[in-house]
């Protein structure tokens, strides 16, 4: 659904599958990439800091961070940009 851009129907299976696999990060992952790509920065960064902890790397998110950057609108990559800065200013200075 991610991948269809219909955002809506993504966090609800996202959280379907959370709720079943509670201890994967891959719903987490899902979720952060969703959220962050309806524009909702703080709980994607959330459901991502939630996948670290579960287990990914910080490799992994780093490189959805870079792929929803290049597919975003200008505007949007500027919001996205100056918001990881603020999250971790040394981690994200490739942004």
């Amino acid at each position: 659904m991610r991948d269809l851009r219909r955002f809506d129907e993504a966090v609800d299976l996202g959280d379907e599958a959370y709720a079943l696999t509670s201890e994967d990060f891959r719903p987490c992952t899902l979720l952060g990439a969703v959220h962050i790509q309806k524009g909702n920065h703080s709980e994607g960064a959330e459901w991502y800091e939630k996948a670290e902890t579960l287990g990914a790397s910080s490799k992994v998110i780093d490189s959805e961070y870079r792929s929803i950057l290049a597919a975003a609108a200008p505007e949007e990559h500027n919001k996205l940009a100056a918001f990881l800065k603020t999250l971790d200013h040394s981690r994200f200075n490739w942004v």
